[in-house]
Formats: C-alpha cells, structure tokens, sequence
C-alpha cells in the first residue's frame, strides 16, 4: 500500500520504479504490471536456489502487491467501456438506453474480412452493470460480438458519485 502511495504521488523507492515509471510514460503498462514483470524476472532467476513451492508462494505475494499498487494508485473505481458488433445496433442501443438508462454511441466500422459496412455501438458502464448489459445485447442478437474492456476514469454525466450509485 505504501508504493501504492508514493507512486500516486509521482515518488519512486528505486531503481525498478523508475523504469515502471517510463513504461508506464511510453508503453502505456501500469506502475503494478512493470514491477511484477521485474520480480517475476527475479524469482525465475531464484529458482536457482528456491524450491517451486515457496517460488509459487512469492510469486502469488508479488501479484497481490502488483494489484494492490495499481488499485492505490489508478483508484478503486473502474468501469467497463463496452463495445457491440451487432447486426441490430439501433435496437440495442435503443434497449441500452431504455433499460439501463445509459447512453450509447454509434461509430461507423467496416467489417475487415467481410468489408461490410457496419455501425458499433459503444457504451461505458459501472463494473455491476455488465452482467445486465451483456443480458439485453444476448435477448437482440444472440450473436453479437460483445467486447468488454477496462476503464480507470470517466468523466461526465452519469459517472460522478452523487449522480449514479451502484446496483
């Protein structure tokens, strides 16, 4: 939790941290992923003298501290954005927005391999609401092509504390 800390606050402890930091800066990984890289690199190199077991058990210790970090220093909030490939997409964004009362967007997409034409629906949600969202887009179109991807942050309507509570 302390690292969680220090690094929310743009501290590092170390030399592995500085290098998180830049991973962090020009790949995009989080703080959490480039030390548990690093000290899965480490304890490989232990199996020279560490038995399997107590390598599984640090392995676990060093996970659990990775996203522990993370979660201190990204927020424990986190939606889900949620993008649908559908051949009904006016009908499900209309559902989304009638039964959740959520808001959709429409992008314009172009099949890769077909090269048809197609419009995504596109929808960001809270972590609870992706069970009740994947229900209404499977009762459309069974065979909707659904993608549910990690959010850290959402600003705007619907997404601050006062104005939408969890389920």
């Amino acid at each position: 939790m302390g690292l969680g800390i220090v690094f929310r606050f743009g501290g590092t402890s170390d030399g592995i941290d500085i290098i998180a930091r830049l991973c962090n800066k020009y790949m995009g990984w989080t703080i959490g992923r480039t030390v548990f890289l690093a000290d899965l690199f480490i304890i490989i190199l232990s199996l020279v003298y560490l038995d399997i077991p107590r390598a599984m058990y640090t392995l676990v210790t060093v996970f659990i501290g990775a996203k522990v970090i993370d979660l201190i220093q990204e927020g424990a909030y986190a939606a889900k954005a949620v993008t649908i490939i559908s051949d009904l997409p006016a009908v499900v964004s209309k559902e989304i927005v009638l039964k959740m009362n959520r808001s959709t967007t429409l992008f314009n997409g172009k099949g890769g391999y077909s090269g048809e034409n197609k419009e995504v629906v596109y929808c960001v949600v809270i972590r609870n609401e992706v069970r009740i969202l994947k229900s209404i887009v499977h009762e459309i179109d069974p065979h909707a092509f659904v993608i549910v991807n990690d959010v850290y942050e959402v600003v705007g309507h619907g997404f601050t504390s006062d104005e939408h509570k969890p389920l």
